[in-house]
């Protein structure tokens, strides 16, 4: 019993210390000021923005950013296509969780797809794996919040495993001045690493000891 007892809680001591949480966002919360991290897609009429709570908006008022001292905005004075993203390499893991908060104005009516927010999760070459979240017809237009949104990715990513993609953000806007808030973006995955050192080395205690044990039972 005291054999088994040794060898469990060495396997126990190993185990435990293998799960952990990577961050892959770079700059999520655009504390640095700038996009740094991100790539910056403007076609059309405005653009994205780092708003440090003095930015106006076109057709809007100002607001504080959501957190911190920065957060990022877009505005627009005709009809236009707004996209934040990054590439992200996925390796092997257990769990992916996505979350960060948004604000939502538009002046008109929410339509799908002309005048909508939404969050993408695409391949590199830009073709869709699945469409996480988006404003639909009949949601409301003024979403100030701050919106907190998080969702569990692990079963749409599973397939993608040891493969890059892409965590794409946009608004689009063709009917009306359209301003999206974005701030504190988090893309997580849970990872089984290789075992610690100090793991090991009780692994083997465990494991020599249940052969001690039973060459001395043998005598």
């Amino acid at each position: 019993m005291k054999k088994l007892f040794v060898l469990g809680a060495a396997l126990l001591f190993a185990s435990s210390a293998n799960a952990g949480l990577i961050e892959h966002i770079s700059n999520g919360d655009f504390e640095t000021g700038d996009f740094s991290g991100w790539n910056v897609v403007d076609t059309g009429s405005g653009a994205w923005t780092i708003n440090d709570g003095s930015f106006v908006p076109n057709g809007f008022t100002s607001l504080s950013p959501i957190d911190g001292s920065f957060d990022a905005a877009t505005t627009q004075s005709g009809p236009g296509f707004h996209n934040l993203y990054q590439d992200i390499f996925l390796g092997s893991f257990l769990t992916a969780t996505l979350s960060w908060q948004d604000r939502v104005r538009s002046d008109v009516p929410l339509s799908d797809p002309n005048q909508e927010w939404r969050v993408l999760i695409e391949d590199v070459n830009g073709s869709l794996i699945s469409e996480v979240f988006s404003t639909a017809p009949g949601d409301s237009s003024s979403q100030v919040g701050p919106n907190s949104r998080s969702f569990d990715l692990t079963t749409i990513l599973s397939p993608y495993a040891n493969q890059t993609v892409r965590i794409s953000f946009e608004q689009e806007d063709d009917s009306g001045f359209f301003s999206a808030v974005l701030d504190n973006v988090s893309f997580t995955t849970e990872v089984v690493s290789v075992p610690e050192p100090t793991g090991i080395a009780l692994l083997g205690l465990g494991l020599a000891g249940l052969g001690f044990s039973r060459r001395a039972n043998k005598k």
